[in-house]
């Protein structure tokens, strides 16, 4: 497999690092109000800081779950390295028209593909599009995965239809990289894969036309313009 954007996990890290300051900004904040409402004995003050503190905890939170969606991409990097030479990798990619990034694309005759990595822990469970995390009657429902999925697939395929005249169907999938998630699939709307699944499935997917070497190389180029602009 070549690898033709290595991920520097810009987007995570812009979130991980803002998330990890306003964690700090307002544990020091709480922290410094408890001190100087302490010295001017203002004791039923003493909720607002400890208010900003716990905040704080929130933002500490998030920050780790940045950290661990960096970590999950990477996983994902690693697992796809078996694929020999007509497989091509981009990571990370914002499109102009999106908020947030494409995890991984990856392009080969077969078809291309959109690769949307979780690293959750716990148990999920998949119903569709629609989805929860935790046990049992404790289970609540998250951010469909497979929607996201789809919805990365859909603005690669018209970014391609906008760029180049390309109208090609973008494969979505689903890839888990905690080892340790428990993970239960009902129907799913999507592939759905533990990342040592991945090349496998890759390997025996069959597609009902392949993609010549000059779009893929096309398809790449223009992709690989937006990396450059960002």
């Amino acid at each position: 497999m070549k690898i033709l954007v290595t991920s520097q996990c810009k987007y995570l890290e812009s979130q991980k690092r803002l998330n990890r300051n306003i964690f700090v900004t307002l544990l020091v904040v709480g922290i410094i109000s408890a001190i100087i409402l302490g010295v001017l004995n203002q004791p039923l003050l003493i909720v607002l800081p400890l208010v900003t503190v716990l905040a704080s905890l929130f933002f500490l939170r998030r920050y780790h779950f940045w950290r661990a969606g960096i970590e999950g991409e990477q996983k994902v990097v690693v697992a796809l390295m078996p694929l020999d030479d007509s497989y091509f990798l981009i990571n990370d990619i914002k499109l102009p028209s999106k908020r947030g990034n494409i995890d991984h694309i990856l392009l080969s005759p077969k078809g291309i593909f959109v690769l949307e990595t979780k690293n959750y822990s716990g148990m999920v469970r998949c119903y569709g599009d629609t989805w929860y995390v935790g046990p049992g009657s404790f289970a609540k429902p998250i951010g469909s995965v497979s929607k996201q999925a789809k919805r990365n697939a859909y603005e690669l395929s018209s970014f391609l239809e906008r760029t180049i005249g390309l109208k090609i169907y973008v494969n979505p999938i689903c890839v888990f990289v905690n080892p340790s998630l428990e993970l239960a699939i009902f129907e799913p709307a999507v592939p759905i894969l533990r990342v040592m699944e991945l090349s496998g499935f890759l390997e025996q997917f069959e597609a009902s036309i392949a993609l010549p070497e000059e779009l893929i190389h096309s398809v790449a180029q223009s992709i690989l313009e937006i990396a450059l602009q960002n």
